[in-house]
């Protein structure tokens, strides 16, 4: 099970912003384990994993002119519907979990077109991990011809899918 930080929307701008919930200290143990667990710790809007990275998984509307619905979810967390319009992109952090098994996938739709798939998983998760510690980004583009995942060793987006 992967947690991810309580979070609001708001938008500033053409962006629109999952940020974490305003609150003075909480923090997360999990319940049951013997071994070392990921814990989440919020102070304020600080955000930090321990013994696990932590991700920042972010979706952008590349499509000129339109609008479109993302919904994300994970197992047990829904990340919700988001409509964006063009160049608006929304974002939530994460924490890895201890065996690394955090699966996120989302549904995307343009008009009479969709498409369903993961957006974050094991293989991605090796991809997207640079080292910066609770802030490792997944970036994805939403274009009218698909959908385009960020590398950052090649520094350059890549096709993943297309629409349906």
């Amino acid at each position: 099970m992967s947690h991810h930080v309580l979070c609001t929307k708001r938008t500033l701008r053409a962006s629109t912003v999952v940020e974490p919930l305003r609150t003075s200290f909480v923090i997360y143990f999990p319940a049951t384990s013997l071994l070392p667990q990921q814990k989440l710790f919020v102070f304020g809007t600080t955000f930090a994993c321990v013994y696990v990275p932590g991700f920042v998984l972010s979706i952008q509307n590349g499509i000129p002119d339109s609008t479109i619905k993302v919904h994300c979810k994970a197992k047990d967390t829904d990340i919700g519907e988001h409509y964006l319009s063009y160049n608006q992109e929304f974002h939530w952090r994460f924490c890895e979990t201890y065996f690394h098994h955090t699966l996120y996938f989302c549904h995307f739709y343009w008009g009479s077109q969709e498409q369903v798939f993961d957006v974050f998983n094991t293989t991605m998760m090796y991809t997207c991990n640079k080292d910066k510690g609770d802030n490792n980004p997944c970036d994805w583009l939403v274009q009218s011809d698909g959908f385009y995942f960020y590398d950052f060793d090649k520094g350059s987006w890549g096709k993943q899918y297309d629409w349906r």
